[in-house]
């Protein structure tokens, strides 16, 4: 990333923010005057953060996340003018505090959200909008006479970097990013040696093979993100040097094993791993025997967050999972865990155990239950994957064949829910319908028995926050709801006016590839789906209307439906009609495959 057209680029944070240039391509072409001039313009353009003006910074080539407000614009200009004159003591006051009350938020292409903020003489970090790092009594930025100056960010973001050498005159810092250097395959064992104070490093999204020797010298680092470095395959023993280690992040980084020491960072408080795991049998013989020490998490007692992503099928999980759960089930400020239980059992002794389960201090959560499989091509968009795992409250059940207790008394937490091909459930009506109360997102996928969604059972009150309904690949569902008896619908069609709460959130819903499927939606349901902006119907072959008619008597008027916007509709071979007369208008409608359809 460039600022104002520069390669590199620091930051010093002392009151009012300045630019410090580290390297320029053409350096000639540009005075210093100048590249504090721009800087200077554009921080005037967009603004200052402080504690009491809650106006925000943000610098060019950042991409910041929220606007300034324009009459906060016009007090930092003001400001701004006011200091040039001589100082008064309101000025002075002023003064002192944006030197206590910096805030410098950081946005790289909406990808992570960086806030670096100084306050009472501490440097607080916030990534997505969490403190990840707090530094007390943080460097000074000005040299003393017993000590050299100190960079608060060093910023090499997408600089393109291919190799850091020994000495490239980088400042010391508390903050280095590295990320996205995706050519960045070397860095010099002794580069971070002139970096002594380094507390946060950020070196995802490289191809760093083997982290250099000094890294492990940084008696203050507290974070290391390490991203998606797709060429890292171990960390060395020599992790364990890292004692005041916070947090520690290899999501995406496929680890070959993890290392003993690992278990010496006890004041870690945030960890996330992933491993790598071969969709061959015989490709085990190249990797370690053992994926992790069963009692790596033992000393760690102060986890706050936890992901550990494994491999479905790698048998070396399965061999320590039940130990770690152990030192898991102890841990009592839990608020995150993204965890795969390979059995039912596993999960039941979880939520049994867990003090951060039952005091209810676990408030978000990726679980994935029942023995999963590594699809090489999934019959589910990959997309939908992403759009699940982004809730907060996450459980995917998958290869169940019986009910669960554990399930239903999880599904009353969770706000999006995946059940992956079980092989004997009939309706999601059977995980108790009032279990589904702050459910908002919702998949059912390749379970063969299923024939409605919804059954007649629990009719009052059914998924009334659920926003996005994808069904995919059932082959005996006949209804997504199923409704109660005539003389019950009658009575609802004509006498009460009360709509139901069935689905009354639900924005989207996607059906694909249900061959017995002859309708989507009953006349009575309509009332129901005022939100629904998005349908798609694919590969129903059984498919003849969308709105099955209850009454002839009922006349509907042509806002119905009120906010769909977007009416897929795909090889549909028996499909005559949308249903009770309803049109929809062509802007609206994508149809292919559909040769019986009338849209007059």
């Amino acid at each position: 990333m460039s600022i104002s057209g520069f390669e590199e680029s620091s930051y010093i944070l002392d009151g009012v923010i300045s630019k410090v240039p580290t390297g320029h391509s053409n350096s000639s072409s540009i005075s210093e005057y100048e590249i504090e001039q721009q800087f200077a313009d554009k921080i005037e353009q967009e603004g200052i953060l402080s504690e009491d003006s809650k106006t925000e910074m943000s610098i060019s080539g950042f991409d910041s996340q929220q606007r300034v407000e324009s009459e906060c614009h016009g007090e930092i200009q003001a400001m701004n003018a006011q200091q040039e004159t001589e100082p008064t003591s309101s000025n002075v006051e002023r003064s002192k505090h944006h030197e206590e009350n910096v805030i410098f938020p950081i946005s790289f292409q909406k990808m992570e959200h960086y806030l670096v903020v100084l306050k009472d003489k501490q440097l607080w970090l916030k990534l997505d909008n969490h403190i990840i790092l707090i530094i007390g009594d943080y460097p000074s930025p000005s040299p003393t006479p017993n000590s050299s100056a100190v960079n608060v960010v060093l910023n090499l973001v997408e600089q393109d970097l291919h190799e850091l050498s020994a000495k490239p005159n980088y400042p010391n810092s508390l903050i280095l990013l590295l990320q996205r250097n995706r050519r960045l395959t070397i860095i010099h064992p002794s580069l971070f040696d002139s970096m002594p104070h380094l507390s946060f490093l950020d070196i995802s999204d490289t191809k760093i093979r083997i982290l250099p020797s000094s890294l492990f010298n940084l008696s203050k680092l507290k974070v290391l993100l390490l991203r998606n470095c797709i060429c890292l395959e171990k960390l060395p023993p020599e992790i364990g040097k890292l004692k005041k280690m916070e947090v520690l992040d290899l999501s995406g980084t496929e680890l070959y094993d993890l290392p003993d020491e690992i278990s010496q960072l006890e004041l870690v408080k945030s960890m996330q791993l992933s491993f790598y795991g071969p969709d061959h049998e015989s490709d085990y013989e190249h990797l370690p025997s053992r994926l992790v020490s069963p009692g790596f998490l033992s000393e760690i007692k102060g986890l706050q967050s936890l992901s550990i992503s494994v491999h479905p099928e790698d048998h070396r999980w399965t061999e320590v999972v039940a130990c770690i759960l152990k030192d898991i089930s102890k841990l009592e400020i839990l608020s995150y865990l993204l965890f795969y239980f390979p059995q039912v059992e596993m999960f039941e002794n979880f939520i049994e155990m867990s003090p951060s389960w039952k005091k209810l201090s676990l408030s978000k959560f990726n679980f994935t239950v029942g023995q999963d499989v590594k699809r090489i091509a999934s019959r589910v968009p990959d997309e939908v994957d992403s759009l699940f795992s982004q809730e907060d409250r996450c459980l995917r059940y998958v290869n169940g064949d019986k009910a669960s207790p554990s399930i239903n008394t999880a599904i009353i937490r969770v706000t999006s829910f995946y059940l992956d091909h079980h092989t004997e459930v009939r309706s999601l009506s059977e995980f108790d319908i009032p279990n589904f109360q702050t459910l908002k997102f919702c998949v059912v996928r390749e379970c063969p028995k299923i024939q409605a969604i919804l059954d007649e059972k629990n009719a009052e009150i059914a998924f009334p926050r659920l926003e996005y309904l994808g069904i995919y690949f059932l082959w005996e569902l006949r209804q997504i709801w199923k409704l109660p008896s005539q003389t019950g619908r009658l009575k609802r069609i004509f006498k009460t006016p009360t709509p139901f709460r069935h689905f009354e959130a639900l924005k989207y819903l996607v059906i694909k590839t249900c061959p017995k499927l002859q309708f989507v939606f009953w006349e009575s349901m309509i009332q129901c789906l005022s939100y629904l902006e998005e349908l798609v119907v694919e590969d129903c072959e059984c498919l003849e209307k969308i709105i099955k008619e209850e009454s002839k008597k009922v006349k509907y008027k042509d806002n119905i439906l009120p906010r769909l916007r977007k009416l897929v509709l795909f090889y549909l071979p028996e499909l005559v009609s949308l249903g009770c007369g309803v049109h929809v208008s062509e802007e609206k409608l994508n149809v292919h495959g559909c040769p019986k359809l009338n849209r007059a």
